[in-house]
């Protein structure tokens, strides 16, 4: 059952960091950012969500730094404004996170192999079930009945260990 995990959220969206931006146009993060403020200014692009990304300084210690994360669109943008030239590198870029994002196409074999455990998944928790119904009858019975029990006036009455009961 939990390979089925392993296919991604179709909702997701796919987003590019200001740092990435200015590795792939060889330039000045601080730059980069420049020029995506100058663009939300003019009113050509909406101002990004900032987060804070942990890197390494020069001397290796960890710090965090703030980017923006940019959808395709806006870096197209940002990058035309940036350098003509390394748009090609930008869709390069973006082709490889469509691709990563793309859930492996599964075999029938392994779909098979999917629904056999999510169905021995299924019959495990129904014979669990089947043998803790007894002790959840039980305990119902005492709270309808109003005389509600603590678990250990419980196991006492069934002269049991308390933690027999958790």
């Amino acid at each position: 059952m939990k390979e089925l995990s392993l296919i991604p959220n179709k909702k997701s969206t796919l987003t590019m960091t200001s740092r990435e931006i200015a590795d792939l146009v060889e330039a000045r993060h601080d730059s980069v950012k420049r020029t995506i403020d100058r663009l939300v200014l003019r009113g050509v692009i909406v101002r990004p969500p900032m987060v804070d990304e942990p890197i390494a300084d020069m001397l290796g210690r960890p710090r965090t730094e703030s980017v923006y994360q940019i959808g395709k669109r806006d870096s197209y943008i940002i990058v035309a404004q940036l350098c003509p030239e390394f748009t090609a590198r930008l869709v390069d870029r973006w082709q490889e996170l469509e691709e990563q994002q793309k859930s492996p196409a599964l075999s029938r074999k392994e779909l098979a192999l999917m629904v056999l455990q999510a169905e021995e998944e299924n019959e495990r928790l129904q014979l669990e079930n089947a043998q803790l119904k007894p002790k959840a009858n039980f305990v119902d019975h005492y709270v309808e009945v109003g005389t509600s029990k603590s678990l250990r006036e419980v196991a006492k009455i069934l002269k049991m260990p308390e933690r027999a009961m958790i």
